[in-house]
């Protein structure tokens, strides 16, 4: 029973992380979503930078939690990045995790912008 949880809660966060991400990068176009994607990008900015602070800049919140569910399920993914063990599965090959993860803070940090400009400074 209690293998059937953890694995009903790692693909819960599997479909969160895809959400979050998706919302965190398209979230900002919509009139009616803007306001719920500066929260979002606010909680992504505590995550990586406050909760970084103990756990190392960029840290993810969700993903330190799915790590702990994949470990107890007997997986080991190979990095602390989503996006690249994401990435890794999808394309089958090993990328750099360096350039995984300048796309990544460039695709938040642009997102971020426009979500701030379009919610505050306009």
């Amino acid at each position: 029973m209690e293998k059937i949880a953890l694995v009903a809660a790692d693909r819960f966060l599997h479909l969160l992380h895809l959400a979050v991400m998706f919302f965190c990068v398209t979230g900002w176009i919509f009139p009616e979503t803007r306001p719920a994607n500066l929260v979002l990008i606010i909680l992504i900015a505590i995550s990586w930078f406050g909760l970084g602070k103990f756990h190392g800049y960029g840290y993810c919140l969700i993903t330190g939690i799915q790590w702990k569910i994949k470990a107890r399920l007997g997986e080991r993914p190979r990095t602390a990045s989503f996006v690249k063990y994401q990435f890794d599965k999808i394309t089958g090959r090993d990328l750099n995790p360096e350039s995984v993860n300048r796309y990544t803070q460039l695709a938040f940090y642009l997102s971020a912008l426009a979500s701030v400009y379009l919610n505050v400074a306009r």
